[in-house]
């Protein structure tokens, strides 16, 4: 159509001869002209990639050179490498302290004549050079602590500008270079502001200053709170927030529940952006919040599992001896004992700690906590953790020695069925080394031979009734030449009743062994249990006894002292400190015949044991000489009186003399008898008869 709006048809075609066809040489003109145009007008449009000829091409024209021959930086490296035929490139800066780049564009100056140099555009902004200078342009990166992404366009254009007709065309080349700074993640991920406020909102002023720098802050919360408010805050550049490791709406207030005195909330400011890490950039802050409560009483008891030892409560100073301040002495079997803490107030917490390293064991309440224990005698200090006021326990903690250690003095036996018991504290001495004091603990006295039954002795010898012990627990064979001797080899004779420590007071051997058979079961059950009815120091060192009230619900005078050195529900603490006074206890292993009401009760009450009446009769007149009959004689007759003894006369006189007389004779007889036969077989039938006779009544 152009070429026919240039050049003209000479005629026209008429409509009959729309059918017919042109003839070549007016066609030829017309496709000459039209393809000379479109390899014009495809030349303007495409030029720049079109390859010049040899030598500059003047601006205007075909072929314009528009390229940069190389592209520069001060920072960082572009990705991929620069080409001249390229287009999209990414300059990573990987020092993210730096605060600009610099660009240096290099031209091919053969490629140009010195007075049509090309156009540099940044951004559509001209780029003004000189081409005798370097072409450098200065990237600013961000002066803050924020990661830099930004792209720039760098056109290389003719500077003839758009040219052709009818549609002008710009030769130009553009390249783009996107910009990446990662942040200063020191920066970007530090918090901005950190409070804590209580139930009311009132702030809780720290242990210091609010620093981005510093990590750590502790606070002491007034009163019993059992939540606070939490409100951090991170800088615009953080991407994320976190509370103890879960992730949370960044910089909103955050209620924490102290479910212990001492609770620590781990806050993260966090940012991640896979452009500039490969993984999450976070720093966290510490905040330690402590209770803080009045507390007018605190009581604590500190144990060790049954089967590896025992705590027993103590007054102690720091040096380990006795004061007013209540402290713990601990012994245990094991290395690694299980330690317990049981306290009245569970909004407070319990640490152990050790007075040599400072090393601190966390004693939640009622939750068992295995703690490593030296060889050495070791000192620590149980602490209250949440108490306005301080509260401190000095501990001793010692690695006890087994009674299997120990060698039992004369007359004495380990105690059997120690190592089948789970209770440690049956098995445990005192030290570290088991001495003598741990005798009456892991030794009992062996068992007597009288003891034995008639007839266990071989033919032609007596059992032995004066205390001698076997060297076997129970008495067997090899006992009976320490036990037995032949009638008449030793003069035996019944002594009068005196006290003996072994427990033994010289009671006719008779009720000895009736005692002996009753109180069996009473005496295997307190040393199962630990300690008995008469208050003795079996409580680590302490004075104790068995108090069956402990074991009631509720235990008399609310449970104070039950559970003694941590031996048994039934062991009660006395006679020091804080707790009751020892109860009066009685000899259940004496001569009965002496016994008060009150004796006679607390000793069948404790050991079932009740002394015969009659036998009480008969060992007191045996035991009467002549004066001593004729006192009582004396008394009888002052408590019928003088005017009764007057009227009697003479008769009277000669009447009560006789009776004197024939209960001395008697008396003398019967113990003559007595003493001849007792060592006999038949010494307990010549009580047994008098018994039934009531002879001497």
């Amino acid at each position: 159509q152009l070429a026919q709006a240039l050049h003209p048809t000479p005629f026209a075609l008429s409509p009959t001869h729309s059918h017919q066809k042109r003839s070549l040489p007016m066609v030829m003109p017309i496709s000459t002209c039209g393809a000379l145009w479109i390899a014009l007008l495809c030349i303007g449009t495409f030029g720049d990639d079109v390859m010049a000829a040899e030598g500059p091409i003047a601006s205007g024209q075909a072929g314009y050179w528009v390229k940069l021959q190389g592209l520069h930086t001060s920072e960082g490296s572009l990705d991929p490498p620069f080409s001249e035929d390229g287009k999209d490139f990414t300059l990573k800066v990987d020092n993210n302290k730096v605060k600009s780049s610099v660009l240096t564009f290099e031209l091919n100056m053969n490629k140009y004549d010195p007075l049509e140099f090309p156009k540099i555009f940044v951004n559509d902004k001209e780029f003004e050079y000189s081409p005798v200078d370097v072409l450098k342009y200065e990237i600013p990166l961000d002066e803050t602590a924020a990661p830099v992404d930004q792209v720039y366009r760098i056109k290389v254009a003719d500077p003839a500008g758009a040219v052709g007709w009818p549609f002008p065309h710009e030769t130009a080349h553009e390249y783009t270079v996107r910009v990446l700074q990662a942040p200063i993640f020191e920066e970007v991920i530090e918090a901005v502001s950190i409070g804590v406020r209580n139930v009311d909102g009132n702030p809780i002023k720290a242990d210091k200053d609010f620093d981005p720098a510093v990590r750590t802050y502790h606070y002491r919360v007034p009163g019993e709170s059992s939540f606070v408010k939490v409100d951090v805050l991170c800088t615009p550049y953080a991407t994320g927030m976190a509370v103890d490791g879960t992730d949370v709406p960044i910089n909103e207030t955050k209620i924490v529940v102290m479910h212990h005195a001492i609770t620590q909330v781990n806050v993260q400011c966090q940012y991640a952006d896979p452009k500039y890490t490969s993984m999450m950039q976070q720093k966290t802050y510490a905040l330690k919040l402590e209770r803080s409560m009045h507390l007018e009483d605190f009581n604590v008891a500190l144990k060790i599992s049954a089967e590896q030892g025992y705590c027993a409560m103590r007054e102690m100073d720091e040096e380990g001896d006795h004061s007013d301040t209540t402290g713990f002495i601990c012994r245990s079997a094991v290395s690694e004992p299980t330690f317990l803490a049981i306290y009245s107030n569970p909004r407070v917490d319990v640490i152990l700690v050790s007075n040599d390293t400072g090393t601190q064991h966390g004693l939640p309440h009622g939750v068992a906590v295995p703690i490593k224990i030296s060889d050495e005698r070791s000192k620590y200090t149980l602490k209250v953790v949440g108490s306005a006021e301080p509260w401190e326990f000095p501990v001793e903690v010692i690695k006890a020695a087994s009674c299997s250690t120990l060698k039992c003095g004369a007359g004495k036996l380990q105690r059997k069925g120690l190592s089948a018991v789970e209770a440690a504290q049956a098995h445990l001495c005192l030290e570290e080394v088991c001495t003598a004091e741990d005798e009456d603990r892991c030794c009992e006295e062996a068992p007597a031979c009288d003891d034995m039954e008639d007839g266990w002795c071989p033919d032609g010898t007596e059992l032995l009734r004066d205390g001698t012990r076997c060297a076997n627990d129970p008495c067997n064979d090899e006992d009976k030449a320490t036990c037995c001797e032949k009638p008449g080899f030793r003069t035996t004779t019944v002594a009068a009743p005196h006290a003996h420590k072994s427990g033994r007071d010289g009671q006719h051997p008779r009720l000895r062994h009736h005692f002996t058979n009753l109180t069996k079961k009473k005496l295997a059950y307190y040393k199962e249990v630990g300690c008995s009815p008469t208050p003795t120091v079996g409580c680590n060192g302490e004075m104790c006894y068995f108090d069956g009230s402990c074991l009631e619900e509720p235990p008399r005078n609310g449970g104070l002292g039950c559970w003694a050195a941590g031996i048994s529900g039934g062991c009660r603490f006395c006679g020091f400190g804080i707790y009751e006074e020892c109860p009066k206890s009685y000899d259940c292993e004496g001569s009965c015949n002496d016994w008060a009401p009150e004796h006679s009760a607390w000793c069948f009450e404790n050991y079932g044991v009740r002394c015969a009446n009659p036998l009480h009769r008969v060992e007191f007149w045996q035991n009467q000489s002549i004066a001593g009959l004729v006192a009582v004689t004396d008394q009888i007759v002052d408590a019928l009186g003088s005017a009764n003894t007057q009227h009697l006369g003479v008769v009277a006189a000669f009447g009560l003399a006789a009776v004197v007389a024939v209960a001395a004779i008697v008396g003398i007889v019967w113990r003559v008898a007595y003493r001849r036969r007792s060592s006999g077989p038949h010494a307990r039938m010549l009580v047994l008869d008098m018994e039934e006779a009531d002879f001497i009544e």
